[in-house]
This record gives structure tokens, C-alpha cells and sequence, in this order.
């Protein structure tokens, strides 16, 4: 899952937790929820550019 997170977040610098949850919920990738993203995101070190 933090692979996935990371690609959609080097793609998609401006994308929050909420946008990059939404982006899997529609695309062939693993279904993230909200939560789940916010939390690897926060793991991650990694926050939206805006």
C-alpha cells in the first residue's frame, strides 16, 4: 500500500489524502479508504503541495 501511495503522491504532488483515496477508489490500484491514506501518508512523511 505505501508503494502505491507514494507513486500516486510523485504523480500528484497538489493531491490531499482525500483526492489520492478517491483516485484509487478509481483506478485498477488497491482500494485505499480516507482514513488508511491519511495514516500512510503520515507514516510516509508526505504532504499535499498546496
Amino acid at each position: 500500500m505505501k508503494p502505491y501511495i507514494l507513486d500516486v503522491w510523485k504523480t500528484f504532488k497538489f493531491y490531499g489524502y482525500r483526492r489520492i483515496a478517491a483516485y484509487s477508489q478509481q483506478t485498477d490500484g488497491p482500494k485505499v479508504s480516507e482514513y488508511m491514506t491519511l495514516k500512510l501518508m503520515r507514516e510516509l512523511g508526505i504532504k499535499s503541495r498546496m
